[in-house]
């Protein structure tokens, strides 16, 4: 099944990486003012379209390739191409993706927008299911888990593309407004803040089980920071209110947050089974074992009783 699941990686990571590279190439803007920005992003796309053939033709016709280092390696290749293409494809001074329009970040093209964050995705997929058979056990992981490392990287594109937004929200171009200018900063506070409590969750889960009341303090928290943020940083005078990554990673962080609550508060009400002494296992056992030995006699003597009825009916057809 994990090796189904990553031959599926390939094949988006082939079929995303295309339509990238088709919508880069046919582009107006970008072919009249091509840069080195756009022709990397060509270069990766074509790098991915080329790694990712190769490996599907050795899911096809060898086994040797599946799950070898030289898969490994695609991977590896193919997800650290995509971090750099994806940041400068999502970066508005680019006009890529994403251009700047007066005091927020809109999509300028949307092919390009939503099947970069597609093959980036799933180059990651790729490289985390790789890690699963190298580094670690990754379906052990508890949902939570999951869903702390994923609050923890929109916390991390709030915190990014609020701080791209200041020098615009909060500059002389376009006229101070003291209200838009601080909503920013408070969407930078909640990107820092939310990624430094995610962290707390998820340092102590490596290195021990987290504490419930610990994470349940830390998912309270968060989902009020980001009730207010989703209130005020998507409203209409937001800077989140055109649809991008401030708007999609903000609401993104909001709904993990409630769901983490939730989780936490289902456990609080529903916690595990407590066993005191005499229902501790050892103790358990020990009076099994004592209920055993003494039915051993009966059945023993019992099973006498039938071996002497037996011989004595053998005996007696035997006379």
């Amino acid at each position: 099944m994990d090796k189904l699941n990553r031959f599926n990686g390939w094949v988006a990571v082939l079929s995303f990486s295309c339509v990238v590279l088709g919508t880069l190439v046919q582009d107006p803007v970008i072919n009249f003012e091509r840069d080195s920005n756009d022709k990397y992003v060509i270069s990766c796309c074509s790098i991915a379209i080329v790694l990712s053939i190769i490996t599907i033709a050795g899911y096809l016709f060898t086994e040797k390739l599946v799950g070898s280092t030289f898969e490994a390696s695609m991977g590896t290749i193919v997800c650290t191409l995509w971090c750099a293409a994806i940041a400068l494809v999502m970066n508005p001074s680019n006009e890529l993706a994403v251009e700047s329009l007066g005091v927020s970040h809109v999509i300028r093209n949307t092919n390009l927008y939503f099947f970069t964050w597609a093959s980036f995705l799933s180059s990651a997929f790729i490289l985390a299911s790789i890690a699963q058979k190298y580094l670690a056990d990754v379906q052990r992981a508890s949902l939570s888990l999951v869903r702390w490392y994923l609050f923890l990287i929109a916390s991390v594109v709030v915190f990014g593309t609020a701080t791209k937004l200041k020098d615009l929200t909060c500059g002389d171009e376009f006229g101070i407004d003291n209200d838009l200018c601080r909503t920013t900063k408070y969407a930078i506070s909640l990107g820092v803040v939310s990624a430094g409590i995610a962290f707390v969750p998820i340092i102590w889960s490596h290195l021990a089980k987290v504490n419930l009341i610990v994470e349940t303090v830390a998912a309270i928290i968060v989902t009020v920071f980001y009730c207010v943020g989703a209130a005020y940083i998507t409203d209409i005078s937001g800077p989140g209110s055109d649809i991008g990554n401030l708007y999609f990673s903000t609401w993104f962080g909001f709904g993990l947050s409630v769901l983490l609550t939730f989780e936490c508060f289902k456990k609080l009400m529903t916690p595990e089974p407590t066993t005191d002494e005499s229902q501790h296992p050892e103790v358990i056992k020990g009076q099994q074992g004592e209920g055993d030995e003494e039915e051993v006699e009966p059945r023993q003597q019992g099973g006498e009783e039938e071996i002497v009825d037996v011989d004595v009916e053998n005996r007696g057809d035997n006379a």
